[in-house]
């Protein structure tokens, strides 16, 4: 943390005082601002944005019926954290709560990305113990 400039070296710590992280969590949105905060000081990662999702899915009257079901397929099924590491490998990271489900989409998306790089989460704990330090 020394090599931090000094206002992250800042943010950081204020995120880690809060109980080292602990779950702080009560469902799938507040784990995922829980992981992404701690990535944001330590990670590249992707995460697709829900107002794309709900303008899709939400507000689909207003996109041509046709161009709606190809934009579907192609998002259906994306984790909802891609952290990318410097030497070109990466981690689908899927949020779940305790008894949260795989969606189709989503079991799809997972076989096709394979077992060693698709990860289902249902902690901060195990969100920490399974990134890869650099």
């Amino acid at each position: 943390m020394k090599d931090l400039p000094f206002s992250k070296k800042k943010q950081l710590q204020k995120v880690i005082n809060k109980d080292e992280f602990k779950a702080i969590y009560e469902d799938e949105a507040s784990l995922q601002r829980q992981c992404e905060s701690y990535l944001d000081y330590r990670h590249t990662y992707i995460r697709v944005p829900d107002a794309i999702y709900r303008t899709i899915f939400g507000f689909s009257s207003q996109i041509p019926p046709k161009l709606r079901v190809l934009i579907s397929s192609f998002i259906k099924g994306i984790p909802d954290i891609t952290i990318l590491y410097k030497d070109g490998t990466y981690q689908c990271i899927e949020l779940k709560t305790k008894k949260g489900k795989l969606s189709q989409g989503q079991k799809h998306f997972k076989d096709r990305v394979g077992e060693n790089n698709y990860f289902i989460v249902r902690s901060f704990e195990e969100f920490k113990s399974i990134l890869r330090e650099e």
